[in-house]
């Protein structure tokens, strides 16, 4: 692994995000494995991330309410950013917290709802991780505890990831794909990672060829966006809700994984183990269009719960 690499450089400014606005319930997923690329604490979120090929790490605070938003945004660097550089950077950040996404009419529709309009009202739609990024995390928590995940994912970013220091964090930022192909598959099975290494260096190539571009995907219709994704090597129709909402590609739900499975049918219909299809319906009963993006809430709501006070029964799922 390279040096660690010092971002001393910063820029700060304010930004207004439309209301509401829950800021801990939009930055934070508590059902989402640790990983050292982001570090959360009420009120402040800090993401390390690559953007123009330059390394950057970014603190978000908030100063503001889920009614009156405020959000001060800190740009760390290593050398100053151009105010055209700042421009395009806050207009990406601002799609991948949600900052400009109007879910006024979501919140109105829903405002009777324990979940959706109270608990976890204001929450928006959270795409920080790059598509690339998304994907490398998916590959790592395939048929793996928790505890493994986290094992497989600390050594690729040991071996292949950039350590960086800003605000006094210390935290890793992922790999370029080109990295992971240079490393190559026997190098990653050393790390113990199985059979994803083939999976991790096939996908890495089809980006670092630029035969799959997030930014350009994000300007075009789903069905498009679609039969892109699934060229990348191991996506199959089980993956495209999650890539298609990184992507900011709203739609209703077409797949439930096993796991998910499991944490739905006691969600909605308070039986262990129901049908897919039930499940499905269910939730076009109750949340029609916005199926997709409700589920997510339900979701984490589950796992905030759970932070809170241990849930048994979930408990086990996760299989710690």
């Amino acid at each position: 692994m390279a040096k660690t690499i010092t971002l001393k450089k910063k820029y700060s400014t304010e930004i207004i995000p439309k209301a509401p606005y829950n800021f801990n319930k939009t930055v934070c997923n508590p059902g989402h494995f640790p990983t050292p690329i982001e570090v959360w604490e009420p009120g402040k979120f800090w993401k390390t991330m690559r953007f123009k090929n330059k390394i950057l790490g970014t603190k978000l605070e908030s100063t503001g309410t889920i009614n009156k938003p405020k959000i001060k945004l800190t740009i760390f660097s290593t050398s100053k950013l151009s105010k055209k550089f700042i421009q395009d950077l806050i207009e990406d950040l601002n799609f991948r917290y949600g900052l400009n996404e109007d879910l006024s009419e979501f919140y109105e529709k829903f405002k009777s709802d324990s979940v959706l309009g109270t608990r976890m009202r204001g929450a928006h739609g959270r795409k920080f991780e790059s598509l690339y990024e998304i994907i490398m995390i998916s590959i790592v928590l395939q048929n793996a505890t928790v505890r493994r995940t986290v094992q497989m994912m600390n050594a690729l970013l040991n071996k292949c990831g950039q350590k960086i220091k800003f605000d006094n964090q210390e935290m890793y930022l992922i790999w370029k794909p080109q990295k992971l192909v240079k490393a190559g598959e026997q190098e990653l099975r050393n790390l113990k990672v199985g059979y994803r290494a083939k999976m991790f260096i096939r996908i890495s190539k089809q980006f670092a060829k630029g035969e799959i571009n997030e930014y350009r995907l994000r300007k075009k219709p789903s069905e498009e966006v679609k039969k892109e994704l699934l060229k990348l090597y191991g996506i199959g129709p089980a993956s495209l809700d999650n890539l298609l909402g990184i992507l900011g590609k709203h739609q209703l739900i077409i797949t439930i994984p096993p796991w998910e499975q499991k944490i739905y049918s006691r969600l909605l219909l308070n039986k262990k183990l129901v049908s897919p299809n039930k499940i499905l319906k269910e939730l076009k009963r109750r949340y029609g269009k916005w199926s997709i993006f409700a589920s997510s809430l339900l979701f984490e709501d589950l796992f905030w719960r759970h932070k809170e006070k241990s849930i048994p029964w979930l408990e086990k799922e996760i299989r710690l």
